[in-house]
């Protein structure tokens, strides 16, 4: 008991000591997700020219601490949903009605970003975040039914690792506002529903909306 009363008073003391180094907030990301398959031979090259752009978001708390002037490191921990859809797949000899599908993920980000201050209003944001995916959506539509699959056995891998690119714009001293950009390094494929799906890589583009506390 002790030592966890002690642990507590040397962290709020460190923490007061630091108070103008570390820095609390709040987060919001909305971003447009698609996914790059890389191999051209099927069923990857089947996909190709399908993919769309699917809306994804994200949004928790973060923690920031000022490591030079010039420097500033950032984490936090952030709900987030993914995924990609596809365009209207063509009627085959073998499918006699059009059909499209989406994918979506839901779970959980750690980014771990640095921020480099190019101006007074201008940051360079550029590290890399890991996710963990509790569960996957799968939705199939044709022109007939709807299915829905709710599962967290249905992605392969639920582990993403994340390279991420921004500009931050700080519009006051709490407000800023952040053109981000994300690309899932590691290869993501579901098992066998109702399409064969191809490994593909997940690209988003959207905009951060950020307040500091303090």
């Amino acid at each position: 008991m002790k030592t966890i009363l002690f642990l507590a008073v040397f962290s709020i003391t460190l923490l007061g000591l630091s108070q103008n180094k570390f820095h609390f907030g709040i987060q919001i990301n909305g971003n447009f997700t698609t996914g790059i398959t890389s191999s051209t031979e099927y069923p990857a090259s089947y996909y190709k020219g399908l993919e769309t752009f699917s809306f994804s978001y994200s949004g928790g708390g973060t923690v920031a601490y000022n490591l030079t002037n010039k420097f500033t490191l950032q984490s936090g921990l952030l709900c987030r949903k993914s995924g990609d859809k596809s365009g209207t797949f063509p009627v085959e000899p073998f499918r006699p009605y059009p059909i499209r599908y989406f994918y979506n993920k839901f779970g959980i980000e750690t980014p771990l970003n640095l921020k480099y201050i190019l101006n007074k209003k201008l940051k360079l944001v550029f590290g890399a975040s890991i996710a963990y995916n509790f569960f996957s959506k799968y939705a199939y539509y044709d022109s007939k039914s709807t299915f829905d699959v709710v599962s967290s056995s249905n992605e392969i891998n639920p582990l993403d690792l994340y390279a991420n690119l921004g500009i931050e714009y700080n519009l006051t001293d709490k407000f800023s506002i952040t053109a981000y950009s994300q690309f899932d390094v590691l290869k993501t494929q579901y098992e066998f529903l109702v399409f064969l799906n191809p490994e593909r890589n997940y690209l988003s583009l959207g905009l951060n909306v950020g307040y500091r506390f303090n």
